[in-house]
């Protein structure tokens, strides 16, 4: 009769024991910091090429460089983790003849405007299938964007910074949305994974719906 307690005591040791090894070693990387290069909103419209009325317009551009950042996610239970990202990007709208008739005033010549994004967001992520050196995930993203734009023209111009910027961007939703100084955004992340290929660093893959990327490629260092 002793033997059956000691018996069941044991094996009540053995599995707190196992279980207890293995949070150990689901905690052994809970941080992560990544470096992050993306595809934006401000990249596919200036791949379209169409967001210029040319009967006014000659020589019409726009640029943009991809979204860049930096995260950390810290890693609360086996399952979810919960981080921070900041971003950045920069863009340029121009055209080497831009005619511009507003109210009896007329101006034609050199147009720039030049765009900076920052992003700054928190972000819950569910990991599921994290199994050793691979794993995958989903979330969303919630943040603000600040903008900073800057307007060159003519010296000579008597033409207001918003008659102009107006022109260069038209009635595009996805320019004209980005243009007020501070406003909150939201992304959801679909899926997204990462993958080791030594025991601290690796790469990954996020997609995403909604500012400051939609895909975004990373370098991550676990610790």
């Amino acid at each position: 009769m002793t033997r059956k307690p000691a018996f069941f005591l044991s094996l009540c040791i053995l599995i707190c024991c196992s279980n207890a090894r293995l949070t150990a070693q689901n905690n052994d990387y809970k941080n992560a910091i990544s470096v992050t290069t993306g595809l934006n909103g401000w990249q596919i419209v200036a791949l379209l090429d169409n967001f210029i009325e040319a009967d006014s317009v000659v020589g019409a551009y726009m640029k943009a460089s991809p979204t860049f950042g930096v995260s950390y996610d810290m890693g609360l239970l086996k399952w979810f983790s919960l981080g921070v990202h900041a971003n950045f990007n920069r863009g340029e709208i121009g055209a080497d003849d831009l005619t511009l008739n507003v109210d009896g005033k007329e101006y034609t010549g050199v147009a720039r405007l030049q765009l900076r994004r920052y992003n700054l967001g928190f972000r819950p992520l569910f990991h599921y299938g994290n199994n050793g050196r691979f794993d995958w995930y989903s979330g969303f993203r919630v943040g603000v964007n600040y903008r900073v734009m800057d307007v060159n023209i003519g010296t000579d111009a008597d033409i207001t910074d918003y008659e102009v910027i107006n022109r260069l961007i038209g009635n595009n939703w996805l320019l004209n949305r980005n243009y007020r100084g501070v406003r909150p955004t939201f992304q959801l992340i679909p899926l997204g994974f990462r993958a080791h290929f030594t025991e601290n660093l690796g790469i990954g893959l996020e997609t995403a719906l909604g500012a400051p990327y939609y895909l975004n490629a990373q370098l991550t260092y676990r610790f």
